[in-house]
């Protein structure tokens, strides 16, 4: 499987000083163009990602390797019927939402977090509903963490139905909250441009299908000309070291997007520090993310190492903290001549077995206990030398 991006070339700014110029920040998006969209995953594949690339208004705007990049999305349209439905309205009742006014299902589209509530939305919504279960729920806190848990606006009203009208709703509904992507270019490679890689999320619930509200979003946008509201977010922490620095990234799935941009960036500086890639995800053959890239890099000896692991091409599971151990000696002597380690993808799973697996690799190689293997890690962490971005 090839993936191919069908994109201009990135231009080569290593001569030129990039303008120090603010970015557009939370309280103040601006609009950028959808000028392409690729799905990265193979025929047959299960999983649907997508290379967006977006034209910012300004070529000035030169975010850095690490930061994010925040999206304002739209709520699925079915969501938004199923609730207008619900709350007994029609589409172009007029509302008023905080400054905002419009029709009923203007307002919900734009305006209103529906995907994902609040242990606020559940006890101002106990007032309208008389449902003895949601009262007792709402007394446990484990029952209630489980039913927020992908839980939507249109899940409550179903579930425990109550009477309220389209203001009483509003009035107790917050706005809708901007979801955050790791950006995966460099504005050196690509003025003017910012690229993000997103893996569409839906999964069922209360027998009903759900959709991860951005990722469906950007999934949906046509392939060009579409405008999204974005702003950046920067990470100062999850920085590139010194030119001259070895490091080493760890990012399954979606988490390598910020590593492509790290290459890119280290390609234009011309750095020398060698670099090693561990990715993962399910399939080789349709699930292998910016393939053709990685290879050419790998080739043109830019990127120095490369280990993968695909966990469903063979009977027992096989993952990126695997592939680690497997590599101990080689890693722990990087350590010791100062590479520094980024990790970049899922918190509840993948970070903690990743960080897990340098400590076995530490204690191992460097022939002391866990305890001092666990110390010498918490050290690279003050030290900036082990550094995260999980979500």
């Amino acid at each position: 499987m090839s993936h191919v991006l069908s994109q201009a070339a990135p231009v080569n700014r290593s001569d030129a000083r990039l303008p120090e110029v603010g970015l557009p920040e939370r309280n103040n998006p601006v609009e950028a163009i959808v000028v392409n969209k690729i799905r990265l995953n193979g025929r047959g594949s299960e999983k649907y990602t997508y290379h967006v690339e977006l034209e910012l208004p300004s070529d000035q705007i030169a975010y850095e390797p690490g930061d994010s990049v925040g999206i304002i999305p739209a709520n699925h349209k079915s969501l938004v019927s199923e609730i207008i439905h619900l709350l007994r309205e029609t589409p172009e009742t007029p509302v008023i939402f905080g400054n905002s006014s419009g029709s009923l299902g203007n307002v919900l589209t734009n305006e209103v977090e529906l995907t994902k509530l609040t242990r606020e939305n559940l006890e101002s919504y106990r007032q309208f509903s008389r449902d003895k279960a949601l009262n007792e729920l709402s007394q446990d806190l484990n029952k209630t963490s489980a039913l927020l848990q992908g839980c939507t606006w249109a899940d409550l009203l179903r579930l425990f139905p109550g009477r309220i009208n389209a203001g009483e709703f509003l009035a107790i509904a917050r706005p809708i909250q901007p979801r955050l992507y790791s950006i995966s270019s460099s504005a050196r490679a690509y003025p003017g441009e910012v690229h993000i890689t997103v893996r569409q999320v839906s999964y069922n619930l209360h027998g009903k299908e759900h959709f991860g509200i951005c990722s469906t979003y950007l999934a949906d946008l046509p392939e060009t000309e579409d405008r999204v509201r974005i702003f950046f977010e920067t990470n100062e922490v999850f920085r590139l070291p010194s030119d001259d620095t070895d490091i080493i990234m760890i990012g399954p799935g979606t988490g390598v997007a910020p590593f492509r941009a790290f290459m890119q960036e280290r390609e234009d500086r011309e750095a020398s520090g060698k670099n090693w890639l561990f990715f993962g995800d399910w399939r080789f053959t349709t699930d292998f993310l910016y393939q053709t890239e990685w290879q050419d890099w790998h080739k043109k000896s830019l990127l120095h190492r490369i280990d993968l692991a695909f966990s469903r091409d063979q009977k027992q599971k096989i993952y990126v903290q695997h592939r680690l151990v497997e590599k101990s000696r080689d890693l722990f002597k990087w350590i010791e001549n100062g590479a520094k380690i980024y990790v970049c993808g899922d918190m509840k799973n993948m970070a903690q077995d990743v960080n897990k697996a340098f400590v076995d690799i530490i204690s191992r190689e460097g022939g002391i206990s866990v305890e001092k293997a666990q110390e010498y890690l918490k050290t690279m962490r003050k030290q900036k030398r082990y550094l995260e971005d999980v979500y």
